[in-house]
């Protein structure tokens, strides 16, 4: 009687799954440390400190580049142990469903929470920053519309403060 040995193609692309599994993890730290560079710009606006807040959009910029990056890995190697091009992380998890290594499901759900909470820190930003600027506008605005300054025209004469002598006359 013949044995036949089969291998599981899982178990093949373990070291594969393992690299995705980083792969989403490191996208997860960026994503924390997305929100928390937010955080520390909404602090910045709050206290007026034009360093920290130049500070804080050029990490925005450095971990926007890094993002973009491990997604672009991330796709690369699904399209790879999915053999589809394009397919999302969400679609694969689906695909292959509970035959994914633990770690890998973990990993996924941790990035969907890190997704969830950059995207609220991100719209408290937008809020933060827009009731700003609507604040700077209205300061602006009654700069120049309290009513006309002294001197010009549609201004009442200010007040007589003194005579002028004219001695030669």
């Amino acid at each position: 009687m013949a044995t036949e040995i089969v291998l599981d193609p899982r178990v093949a692309r373990s070291p594969a799954y393992g690299g995705l599994t980083e792969v989403i993890a490191q996208e997860t730290r960026g994503l924390e440390e997305f929100a928390e560079v937010l955080e520390r710009q909404r602090v910045a606006v709050s206290n007026g400190d034009r360093a920290a807040l130049d500070a804080s959009v050029e990490d925005l910029d450095r971990l926007l580049l890094r993002l973009a990056k491990l997604r672009e890995q991330r796709q690369m190697m699904v399209d790879s142990l999915s053999g589809d091009r394009g397919l999302a992380l969400g679609d694969f998890l689906a695909r292959f469903g509970e035959g994914l290594p633990l770690p890998i499901r973990y990993a996924h759900r941790a990035l969907r929470h890190a997704a969830e909470l950059a995207a609220r820190a991100s719209r408290i930003n937008s809020v933060v920053l827009r009731r700003v600027l609507d604040s700077e506008r209205a300061f602006l605005q009654s700069l120049f519309t309290d009513g006309p300054a002294v001197g010009y025209p549609g201004a009442t004469p200010a007040p007589p403060a003194g005579f002028l002598l004219d001695r030669q006359g």
